[in-house]
C-alpha cells in the first residue's frame, strides 16, 4: 500500500474515484429509496475485504464500518469517523453522468456522492485501520425525525461516542466548516372559504390574506451569531424563507381543482437560525411574529438543533496538517443545516469537510470538479497516515 501520495502518484487513485463516482451517481437514492445504493455499497465492501478482519453493521439502509480490532480503549491512537449521507434530492441533469471540463455531473455529484465515492476508495486502502469507522448513512434531506443518523446512534452510541472526530463529507469547496444553522419548518395556515371559482360571492379566497405575512418575512432583520477561532471571525446566520405555497381543502386535503377556491392557504416556512437561538426562544419569536400577521393554525413539522464547534486533540491536528497542507486556513461557519449538530449535541466534535460545491447543491446539472475530488482525496489519505492510523 501506498503510504503518501503525492502529484505523481496520485494518477494511480483519479481514475477509480471518477469510476465509483459514475457507478454510484448511476443509483438515484432518493430520499426513503436508498436500498439499491445501500447493496451496492455492500457489495463493493465484500468485494475487497476479510469479512474477518472488519465489522459490516447494516440497520435499514445505514452502513457502518470498523476494523473488528478497533482501539477503542485508545491506548495508541483516537478514532477518526468519515460520515456521509447516502440520498439525494430529485432535480434535472441533462447532462447526467458525464465527465466534461474536468467536471462529473450527476444528480447529488456535489451532494454528496463525491464525498461517499472519497469514502469509499478510502475504505478500499485503509479498511485495516484501527481507528477509523465509516459510516454511510440514509434520510438525511428528508425531516429530522427519519435521519438515519438517528437510528445509528440510537442503536450503537457505545460505538460512537468513542469518536473523537467526525468528518462529515458534505460540500464545502474542500474549506473546513465549523458548526452548522439549526432548521426548523412551519407549516401556516390562512383560513377562507372555500367555493365554485366563477362565482365570487360563493368563495373568500384565503390567497389574499397571506400578503401582509410575505411582506413582514421581507423585512425579518437578519439574527447574527459571532464565534472568533484561530484569529478568524466566523458568522452565522438567521434566514426566514417561504419554501411553498397551496390552496388546502378543509379536511386539509391538496386542492386539486382549478376551478375550485380552497379553505385554506397553506404556506411552508423554512428558517435557519444560529446556535444562539434555542428551541424555547425560536418558538417563542415565531409565536410572536405569527400572530402579528394574523395566522389562523400553526404547525411545527421539522426541527433540528444548530451545531456546535468542539475543539479537541484530534481537531488541532486536522487544523494544522490542513495549513501545512494547504498554505492558509481556509476555515466558516456552515451555512446550512448538517449532522455536525448531530455528533456535537452529543460532545462529539465534527465538522464539514467535502469536495463538492455548496452552491451547486440541489442545483439543476449540479457537477463536482474532478482537482476538488482529487485533492480532497490526497489530503484525507495523506493526513491519516500522517498520525499514525495503522
Amino acid at each position: 500500500m501506498i503510504t503518501n501520495i503525492n502529484a505523481e502518484n496520485l494518477f494511480l487513485f483519479k481514475n477509480e474515484l471518477i469510476d465509483i463516482l459514475i457507478r454510484i451517481l448511476a443509483i438515484k437514492s432518493l430520499t426513503g429509496y436508498e436500498s439499491e445504493l445501500a447493496d451496492f455499497i455492500l457489495d463493493f465492501i465484500k468485494s475487497f475485504t476479510n469479512l474477518n478482519e472488519v465489522n459490516v453493521i447494516k440497520e435499514r439502509n445505514n452502513i457502518i464500518v470498523f476494523n473488528k480490532e478497533i482501539d477503542l480503549d485508545k491506548k495508541n491512537n483516537q478514532v477518526l469517523a468519515l460520515v456521509g449521507h447516502i440520498d439525494t434530492v430529485d432535480n434535472v441533469n441533462e447532462y447526467n453522468l458525464r465527465v466534461m471540463d474536468e467536471k462529473v455531473y450527476g444528480l447529488g455529484s456535489s451532494d454528496m456522492k463525491a464525498g461517499i465515492a472519497i469514502m469509499l476508495v478510502l475504505l478500499k486502502y485503509l479498511y485495516k485501520s484501527r481507528n477509523l469507522i465509516w459510516i454511510f448513512y440514509d434520510q438525511e434531506e428528508g425531516s429530522f425525525i427519519n435521519n438515519g443518523l438517528n437510528v445509528v446512534f440510537s442503536k450503537y452510541l457505545d460505538l460512537i461516542k468513542n469518536i473523537d472526530l467526525a468528518i462529515i463529507l458534505e460540500p464545502t469547496d474542500n474549506y473546513i466548516e465549523l458548526g452548522c444553522n439549526g432548521v426548523c419548518n412551519v407549516e401556516i395556515f390562512y383560513k377562507g372559504k372555500s367555493g365554485h371559482s366563477a362565482r365570487k360571492y360563493s368563495y373568500i379566497n384565503p390567497f389574499y390574506r397571506i400578503i401582509p405575512l410575505l411582506s413582514k418575512i421581507q423585512e425579518l432583520p437578519e439574527f447574527e451569531a459571532k464565534v472568533n477561532i484561530l484569529n478568524k471571525e466566523i458568522v452565522f446566520k438567521s434566514n426566514f424563507v417561504i419554501t411553498d405555497i397551496k390552496g388546502v381543502m378543509d379536511d386539509f386535503r391538496d386542492n386539486k381543482f382549478r376551478n375550485v377556491v380552497p379553505e385554506y392557504a397553506k404556506l411552508n416556512l423554512n428558517i435557519r437560525f444560529p446556535f444562539t437561538f434555542n428551541k424555547r426562544d425560536l418558538m417563542s419569536f415565531i409565536n410572536e411574529f405569527l400572530y402579528k400577521v394574523k395566522a389562523d393554525i400553526i404547525k411545527v413539522v421539522d426541527y433540528a438543533p444548530a451545531g456546535g464547534i468542539i475543539f479537541n486533540n484530534l481537531l488541532n491536528d486536522f487544523i494544522n496538517y490542513y495549513v501545512k497542507y494547504f498554505g492558509d486556513l481556509r476555515v466558516k461557519g456552515k451555512e446550512a443545516y448538517t449532522d455536525v449538530s448531530k455528533f456535537t449535541n452529543n460532545s462529539i466534535s465534527a465538522i464539514n469537510f467535502g469536495p463538492g460545491s455548496p452552491y451547486l447543491a440541489h442545483q439543476k446539472n449540479e457537477y463536482v470538479l474532478i482537482p476538488n475530488l482529487t485533492q480532497n482525496f490526497l489530503f484525507l489519505y495523506n493526513f491519516i497516515n500522517s498520525i499514525s492510523f495503522k
